[in-house]
């Protein structure tokens, strides 16, 4: 039989003994160690990037330029993977928050309202993000610079 070394024998012991309360803080701490632990770049999907992750709150307090360099990541990063989900479904766009696809067109319209992202971040807690087809700037609501913008660039450009 093999048996422990002392330490983990009494660490393990000592586990047998907890309250059920002081059990979950330990579960808790051991999650959060796996987690520390893993190679976090480069995720092995979409969902496992912790930008994707963003507490909706966080996300309201970034500048516009760091918003949108989120998307450019995204795009980036997971081209191929936004391009076979928004095919799969036969989408226009699409939206992910907190891991999952909440919503997609049945039929090509418009882009959802910030009124609709809003509650969708309130209501989750976590940045609803959109991804469009076709990727690229030029046609990508998501990703297009304002009109203000691009008139002042224009501008100083001339």
């Amino acid at each position: 039989m093999i048996t422990a070394e002392p330490d983990l024998e009494q660490l393990l012991q000592a586990l047998d003994e907890l309250r059920p309360n002081e059990f979950e803080l330990v579960e808790k701490h051991i999650a959060n160690l796996k987690k520390r632990r893993q190679p976090s770049f480069p995720p092995k999907t979409f969902f496992d990037d912790e930008t994707f992750w963003l507490p909706y709150e966080d996300y309201l307090k970034l500048s516009e330029a760091t918003r949108r360099n989120i998307l450019f990541y995204a795009y980036n990063q997971y081209g191929d993977w936004i391009c076979t989900e928004l095919a799969r479904r036969f989408a226009k766009w699409m939206i992910v928050c907190g891991g999952k696809i909440v919503a997609w067109p049945y039929r090509f319209h418009d882009h959802p309202s910030r009124e609709k992202l809003n509650m969708i971040g309130m209501q989750t807690g976590y940045t609803p993000f959109v991804f469009d087809f076709p990727i690229s700037e030029s046609d990508s609501p998501a990703l297009r610079r304002p009109k203000r913008l691009r008139k002042r660039e224009d501008d100083a450009n001339n």
